[in-house]
Formats: C-alpha cells, structure tokens, sequence
C-alpha cells in the first residue's frame, strides 16, 4: 500500500490525447476589446497582412477578449 492509499487521496496523471496537446502556449497580450467580434475583426485585419502570424483569442476573468502574439508552444 502506498501513502497516497493510505490517506484515501487518489493520485493521476494527466493523459493528453496527443503529444501535441502537451506544450502550454506562451503568449504576449497586443491588445483587449469588449467583445469577440471586436477581437476577431482585429485578427482578421493582421493575417490579411501577414499570414504567419500566430495569434490567439483568449477570454479575460473581466469578460474582456485579449488577442494574444503566440511566442512559444502549441501545436
């Protein structure tokens, strides 16, 4: 028996679904709108300039939406 047995806790490790799945993404705020359309036509308008950008839409805990530069990580 092992200790976490013994105290009733059961330990797991994650299991991603692919390898992929498994690099967090490093990225960089560029700028926050109120809401997603905002943000989406903002994204559109820097990859009609430039389709190598890697960019992201994240959610903010204010309810904001932040476009996000991609550093590191991902897919």
């Amino acid at each position: 028996m092992n200790q976490s047995d013994a105290c009733g806790v059961s330990v797991r490790r994650s299991r991603s679904v692919r390898q992929g799945f498994t690099r967090p993404l490093l990225v960089q705020t560029l700028r926050t709108f109120p809401s997603f359309r905002q943000a989406s036509d903002f994204v559109a308008l820097r990859l009609n300039s430039r389709l190598n950008y890697r960019l992201a839409i994240q959610q903010t805990p204010a309810g904001a939406w932040a476009v996000c530069r991609v550093m590191r990580g991902g897919v």
